[in-house]
């Protein structure tokens, strides 16, 4: 069972072109909390209204970094302690809240607590990793931590101080690959992430239809944030590299190895 869940907590989530799966998300979350604010930034190319929870439909094609800063930013202040997850993802009775608010209360140094991911339902998502820079820093490699406490970058499932936004944020201009440039910008300005195995949620990844053809430009804004920092190669937990040199090739796309070294688990 739930401890009680605090006034001041808050579920935070963006969605493109994949209503369906926004919606099933929410289903999953009611389920198991019903009481918790939900909140949905939307750019869809039509606005959406989905039954508990509080949408805001945006411009079309505004990107997941504006999405999240403007959720940050925008939804009442009474609420300090921000759960952002995927819509994509599926809560279950593992995904323990609370517990991400305990050990942030426990702990006042701690910015940012993530859980873990299963792919699936049943296939673990290894992507923490401690960030260790090589090669004059042009080569960030993201070594993989499989334990739990301070790590340098988690999965998009996380709870995070409010007040973190002060300094730091998404950059508005990366439409998609914003995630390691976020995890970046918290260490740089002394924000302190940790991970548990105590908390969970399932994940169902689903690329189709439309929204494939603007998820295939994930190279174009990697590209884009690597040369903002200097960096020509990231070298990933499961050991994928990509390099910047060949993010401009048309082929060139090394997440999907990732994708099918976890399907066939």
């Amino acid at each position: 069972m739930y401890a009680k869940l605090s006034f001041d907590m808050a579920i935070c989530l963006t969605t493109f072109k994949r209503e369906k799966l926004c919606r099933r998300l929410i289903e999953s979350i009611k389920n198991v909390m019903p009481e918790i604010p939900i909140f949905i930034a939307n750019d869809g190319e039509t606005p959406i209204n989905i039954e508990g929870a509080y949408v805001y439909n945006l411009d079309f094609d505004l990107g997941v970094s504006f999405k999240r800063n403007y959720l940050a930013e925008h939804i009442p202040k009474e609420y300090t302690y921000l759960t952002f997850v995927d819509d994509d993802m599926v809560f279950t009775e593992k995904t323990r809240l609370d517990i991400f608010r305990e050990m942030l209360d426990q702990d006042q140094k701690l910015s940012l607590v993530s859980g873990e991911v299963y792919d699936f339902g049943t296939i673990l998502r290894p992507y923490e990793a401690h960030f260790e820079w090589e090669d004059n820093d042009t080569t960030l490699r993201l070594v993989a931590y499989n334990g739990e406490g301070i790590v340098d970058l988690t999965q998009n499932f996380f709870m995070i101080r409010r007040s973190v936004f002060t300094n730091s944020g998404w950059k508005n201009h990366l439409k998609l690959a914003e995630h390691v440039p976020f995890f970046i910008d918290l260490k740089n300005n002394n924000y302190v992430c940790s991970h548990t195995k105590q908390v969970s949620i399932d994940h169902f990844p689903e690329v189709a239809g439309s929204y494939s053809t603007f998820r295939s430009r994930h190279g174009q804004f990697q590209k884009i944030w690597m040369e903002e920092t200097g960096i020509k190669k990231v070298i990933r937990p499961n050991g994928i590299e990509i390099l910047y040199e060949k993010l401009d090739e048309p082929d060139y796309w090394p997440w999907v190895a990732e994708s099918k070294e976890l399907k066939n688990k």
